[in-house]
């Protein structure tokens, strides 16, 4: 298990990473598990989600360092995120 940053957006999660494992997860098939922690307690959703290619992935992430930054802090990091997934939780 690995932290990710993450934003509920239109009713779906969005997520926002490097070209990694998790997107050649994805690829092999749609099935996520997501756990939110935030001390105790804590969440796990389950759900499918999908390479979003037509977003823009440096707004995604910049949005996503403002979040959990602040907005000064999220708007100077520089884009490097190629891959975006997003996704309801099915339960």
């Amino acid at each position: 298990m690995t932290p990710i940053w993450y934003m509920l957006e239109d009713g779906k999660i969005l997520v926002n990473t490097t070209t990694s494992r998790k997107c050649f997860n994805l690829r092999q098939g749609s099935r996520v598990c997501l756990p939110v922690d935030d001390g105790y307690p804590y969440v796990i959703l389950f759900g499918r989600a999908r390479i979003a290619e037509e977003r823009d992935a440096n707004r995604d992430i910049e949005t996503l360092a403002v979040r959990y930054t602040g907005e000064e802090g999220g708007r100077r990091r520089p884009g490097n995120a190629t891959g975006r997934t997003r996704g309801p939780p099915s339960r």
